[in-house]
């Protein structure tokens, strides 16, 4: 969500893993450019940015090694997609 200090927030996170940047589907979600732009002031060099939740869960996954782990976080408007996303692939 676009209120949250994110310089603080990429501070935590490891600037070597390969990071799927969306927007949740409401209207305070960060824009996903913007996401970028933070990621790239922070010197994370390995990201990707996508329209959706869906599309950056489908594109995650299809770029996972067999030992690789897929941890989504964000706001829980994110993970609440995530989590939609993934009752819905059980549900077929």
């Amino acid at each position: 969500v676009d209120d949250k200090n994110i310089q603080e927030i990429l501070k935590a996170l490891p600037i070597t893993a390969q990071y799927f940047l969306c927007k949740p589907n409401v209207i305070r979600g960060k824009e996903v450019k913007d996401l970028g732009i933070d990621f790239k002031k922070a010197g994370f060099d390995s990201f990707k940015e996508f329209k959706d939740v869906k599309t950056a869960i489908e594109k995650a996954i299809h770029s996972l090694n067999k030992n690789d782990t897929l941890l989504i976080f964000g706001s829980i408007f994110v993970v609440s997609e995530a989590i939609s996303y993934f009752e819905n692939i059980l549900d077929e």
